[in-house]
């Protein structure tokens, strides 16, 4: 599994990582997903709850995989692309369009508040801190924050 993450995403994916959603038999070979919820979390009403950035009073570091192009972002997704159908095709790029908005809400609300520390690392993937040099960014991200707060 860390071959193929490592072979289709470009970085090695820790084995913590495919533990912690996949089922393993006894002689360690994914055997499918672990059981998860998948129902968004919502209020009475219906929808999603607001993040409560403002109750956050003490400086936060948040670094954000930008989405980017399906090209760049989902290169295993990407990589079968041409063997979709166009209903697929459209699904995923609607996808990304509505993930873009979504994630770039949320930047916005946490970065303004002026403790908090956005950096947006464009066309990048969700584990873009895996990869280089993204993952030399965000630990000198990660330092620099620190030691400011020494």
């Amino acid at each position: 599994m860390q071959a193929w993450t490592e072979r289709t995403q470009g970085f090695r994916l820790p084995e913590s990582e495919i533990r912690a959603v996949n089922r393993l038999d006894e002689d360690g070979r994914i055997i499918g997903p672990k059981p998860r919820d998948t129902r968004p979390m919502s209020t009475a009403s219906g929808s999603l709850p607001q993040l409560k950035w403002e109750s956050v009073d003490c400086p936060a570091l948040a670094l954000y995989a930008v989405t980017a192009p399906l090209e760049t972002w989902m290169p295993h997704y990407i990589a079968r692309y041409d063997s979709l159908s166009v209903e697929e095709r459209e699904r995923a790029d609607a996808y990304v369009t509505r993930f873009a908005a979504w994630t770039a809400a949320r930047r916005s609300e946490f970065a303004r508040l002026p403790q908090n520390e956005a950096v947006e690392f464009p066309a990048t993937g969700h584990y873009f801190f895996l990869k280089q040099p993204e993952q030399e960014r965000a630990l000198a991200l990660i330092r620099q924050f620190v030691a400011r707060l020494n």
